[in-house]
């Protein structure tokens, strides 16, 4: 075996005594050598073990004299293997991990020296679980040790498989498996399990007590706010208007200064909620906790609530509620008497909202309280607005309705057979759309 031939040169030169004309260095060298392989475990003659009961791994070593402005050209020619080794990446820490990341692969392992040569790089696909084996090294050598897994890593929510997608990033380093959340809203809350073959571990998340102690940094970091024009005038818009936003220069301030104006408001009985989004907002309430809030206020506070228009669109809450298919809401909403055919000033009303929308159990619940089936805005009615957007589970609700007209056309002269053909062939390959008026309507697909 190599092995055991190494030792016996060694042997052999200090037995000799020949190992005076031998310099220093090279000893030392060597020496590193037989330590590094002394380490190395189950080291076969060729052609080493037996692989054919184990999936092979495809592993690539490239020597590339600066990896940074090289790395498009990785990504590109060295996509297809599981483990992509880099030397000479002249790296150093001005260099983040993120400015070098490869597509599809972990964050990169790596062992820098300088800028103007040396280091090491290891890229890892994302399928594969690995430790970075830290306790071996050996002096004077760029040496980086990973051990991939063959166990599979599995993420769990609520007993279902967590989908790695934008909003759920997996990333593991050494033994530590991390389930990155992006955009977080209250819908993240839960119990979350990760699974490495029989080993598991649970964890329960709760997005309200992480936030609450995002809040209370930020009520320590207050402290070092200083009063300027700028607050009051960003203060006196977030009381008089219903949507601020803060532009700025990187570096002005506008984070600590909307930080300082959330925990005003806070103080004044306002919520704080975490958001990336406007979307976020009602992702936030779309449990019941809002509405346990509003039955607490008093019977003229919340029919002011109900009643209240934007400033800019003369929308009500209802409106936005069916928007964004927040059904507790819509149901609070609509048993506090709030206009269910509202329309404003450009014409659209709750029930178009939730039609372009797709919300079936909004749609369910306007009909059932006396909705206008066939209210229409610029000749668009509501099943029109289904048949274009594709939404067909509400195009079959709408057309449950008695009294539902299906030949309204709009302004171009379209019908909702016209939308439909135009919106559904597409995706369900249809050749032909009947809308039967008796006894019933009935959206057939042949």
């Amino acid at each position: 075996m190599f092995l055991t031939l190494i030792c016996k040169f060694v042997n052999y030169i200090i037995i000799h005594n020949i190992i005076l004309p031998i310099i220093i260095k090279n000893v030392f060298i060597l020496s590193s050598i037989i330590q590094f392989l002394l380490l190395v475990a189950g080291i076969e003659q060729n052609p080493g073990p037996d692989q054919s009961n184990k999936k092979n791994l495809k592993i690539v070593h490239k020597t590339v004299c600066s990896l940074l402005p090289k790395l498009d050209l990785i990504n590109n020619e060295l996509h297809e293997y599981d483990i992509i080794c880099i030397s000479e990446s002249h790296l150093d820490k001005s260099i983040t991990d993120d400015q070098i990341k490869l597509n599809g692969f972990h964050k990169p392992i790596r062992l820098d020296r300088n800028r103007h040569g040396g280091g090491v790089t290891i890229y890892v696909k994302n399928s594969l679980h690995f430790i970075i084996q830290n306790d071996i090294s050996v002096s004077n050598l760029e040496l980086l040790w990973v051990e991939p897994t063959r166990l599979p890593v599995k993420w769990l929510k609520e007993g279902n498989a967590v989908k790695l997608d934008e909003h759920y990033e997996q990333s593991n380093e050494g033994t530590e498996l991390n389930l990155k959340i992006k955009n977080v809203t209250s819908d993240d809350s839960g119990e979350y399990c990760v699974e490495v073959g029989n080993f598991s571990r649970k964890i329960h998340l709760k997005i309200e007590e992480q936030f609450r102690r995002c809040l209370e940094q930020w009520k320590k970091d207050d402290q070092q706010f200083v009063s300027t024009e700028a607050e009051k005038h960003v203060m006196q818009k977030v009381l008089t208007q219903s949507s601020v936003t803060l532009v700025g220069n990187s570096g002005t301030g506008k984070s600590f200064l909307s930080k300082h104006i959330a925990l005003i408001m806070k103080k004044h009985g306002y919520t704080v909620i975490p958001c990336s989004k406007p979307e976020d907002i009602g992702k936030w309430f779309k449990n019941e906790n809002l509405v346990t809030h509003l039955n607490q206020l008093d019977l003229s506070k919340q029919q002011e609530l109900v009643c209240t228009k934007d400033i800019y669109s003369k929308d009500i809450a209802l409106s936005g509620s069916c928007y964004m298919g927040t059904i507790e809401l819509v149901k609070w909403l609509i048993s506090r008497n709030s206009d269910i055919n509202y329309c404003r000033e450009d014409g659209w009303f709750p029930l178009l909202w939730a039609s372009q929308k797709g919300h079936v159990d909004v749609v369910k619940e306007l009909l059932q309280h006396s909705a206008d089936v066939n209210k229409c805005t610029n000749g668009t009615s509501s099943l029109q607005m289904a048949c274009t957007n594709n939404k067909i589970e509400v195009v079959h609700v709408l057309l449950q309705s008695c009294n539902v007209q299906i030949d309204l056309c709009d302004v171009n002269g379209c019908s909702s057979l016209y939308q439909a053909k135009k919106g559904l062939v597409g995706i369900c390959d249809l050749q032909t759309i009947q809308l039967i008026p008796v006894p019933s309507f009935i959206l057939n697909f042949i």
